[in-house]
């Protein structure tokens, strides 16, 4: 069953809350998968000069295309991981997940239009199919009506957006401790945890 539905527009009325959470789980689990892709646009690469009789150049522009593929790919994995985090709303009709095409969000928005803005797309799930918010270690739990259970994380917090009606906590800096940079995460979540609940209680009636 398809629980994360898409759309390329986003149509979720109010935006309520943003949070962008770094996850370095995610950017070592793309790494196979960079070696691999690049590893396959090699050999394609081998194969073309191959096919117009070029054996000579076949082997360098192998080369050369992995290692490009490769170090792009991961560059935007890491842009897309730890510098502008996993991006996450809170909306009247839904909890919504943003999926950039690219990890230099910058290069979306040239690319973009306004039928596309950003070159992203929009994974969400809509509040009238969640029976219950619960609060989990790192983030919040969804139950849904059907009995299954989706996880959304939050912590470690990047950045935190918020609607001007609610009163943000303060940011913390580069020399904040240890014990404050928890406490502001601690902050966000219950923020978080406490939008989704009003949210999901506004779209079920």
């Amino acid at each position: 069953m398809k629980i994360w539905q898409k759309t390329n527009l986003w149509d979720f009325q109010e935006l309520l809350l943003e949070w962008r959470h770094r996850d370095g789980g995610r950017f070592v689990s793309k790494i196979f998968s960079w070696l691999l892709g690049a590893f396959v646009f090699a050999i394609l690469t081998s194969i073309f000069f191959a096919s117009i009789h070029q054996p000579d150049t076949a082997l360098p522009a192998a080369r050369f295309i992995f290692f490009l593929v490769f170090v792009l790919g991961m560059g935007s994995n890491f842009m897309r991981s730890y510098v502008h985090g996993y991006a996450y709303q809170i909306t009247r009709q839904a909890i919504v997940q943003i999926h950039p095409y690219f990890g230099w969000e910058r290069l979306g928005a040239l690319l973009g239009s306004k039928e596309k803005p950003f070159r992203q797309v929009y994974y969400y799930i809509d509040w009238t199919e969640v029976k219950e918010i619960r609060e989990d270690a790192k983030g919040i739990l969804l139950v849904l009506k059907d009995g299954d259970e989706i996880q959304v994380p939050v912590l470690p917090v990047i950045k935190v957006s918020l609607n001007l009606n609610v009163n943000p906590p303060e940011q913390k800096n580069k020399s904040s401790q240890q014990s404050e940079k928890a406490a502001y995460d601690s902050e966000v979540l219950r923020m978080t945890i406490r939008s989704a609940r009003e949210a999901r209680k506004s779209a079920n009636g």
